[in-house]
């Protein structure tokens, strides 16, 4: 432990190193350094790019001494553990306390999230929910999927993915425009669920992260305006649709 902590440390010294004498030799670049100046910078970059490659290679073979030890039922465990960790304190206990205590069902919704490690990871990896709301992330995602019947198991997955989005981007309150409107987030999902449905949505829609879902449905334009700009663009314009 002590040789890879030793092994991280040497790399990111000279990492930075380099990094803060790059920056003095585009300074000198830029205001016309000295000849003798230049060419010192310069040679100590060449020599951080030709040191880091190894340094790096010491920071990965401390690395394995230590990984190849671990029980790999373990760290599937501790991963776990480490997911509802991170959720904990980003959300803040006292926060998630108070909203399991407004009512049995966000205490089941709190419990359903803290039960499920792929949707705990899922909701982390995609950035998390607006202002740290994974209570009111979670009953909008809950609200969703709960609603959404047989189908077919291929159009699941990508409703699946649009309700996150939804769920994670529309978490703390979300006004129209600049109106005191708030955003539905529950309707917002059957809208573009209903348009994905109807093929109204560029093709690559399905194909795209829930992250970049979120950039999608995070409009602050009322559903049926939304829907009225696909609309005109396919009437007017079907060449770029």
């Amino acid at each position: 432990r002590d040789k890879f902590l030793e092994a991280c440390s040497t790399f990111y010294d000279a990492w930075y190193g380099k990094f803060e004498n790059e920056q003095w030799l585009h300074q000198l670049l830029e205001n016309k350094g000295s000849q003798a100046e230049i060419d010192e910078a310069q040679s100590y970059v060449d020599q951080s790019n030709k040191a880091l490659p190894k340094l790096k290679t010491k920071c990965i073979k401390a690395a394995l001494k230590i990984f190849d030890k671990l029980d790999q039922d373990k760290m599937d465990t501790l991963e776990d553990k480490l997911v509802k960790g991170a959720i904990i304190a980003q959300a803040g206990a006292e926060e998630l306390a108070k909203f399991s205590a407004e009512g049995r069902e966000n205490e089941k919704l709190v419990k359903r999230l803290f039960g499920d490690a792929e949707l705990m990871r899922d909701m982390l990896r995609f950035g998390g929910p607006m202002k740290y709301k994974y209570g009111n992330a979670m009953k909008i995602y809950a609200e969703c999927v709960d609603n959404m019947g047989n189908i077919d198991k291929k159009l699941e997955k990508i409703n699946k993915k649009i309700a996150l989005a939804c769920a994670l981007e529309l978490a703390a309150p979300t006004r129209e425009f600049d109106s005191a409107v708030e955003i539905d987030a529950v309707a917002r999902y059957k809208h573009f669920e209903e348009a994905h449905r109807n093929g109204e949505l560029d093709p690559a829609f399905p194909h795209f992260s829930v992250w970049e879902m979120r950039q999608i449905i995070n409009c602050d334009a009322p559903n049926d305006q939304m829907k009225w700009v696909r609309d005109m663009v396919t009437n007017y314009v079907p060449h770029i649709t």
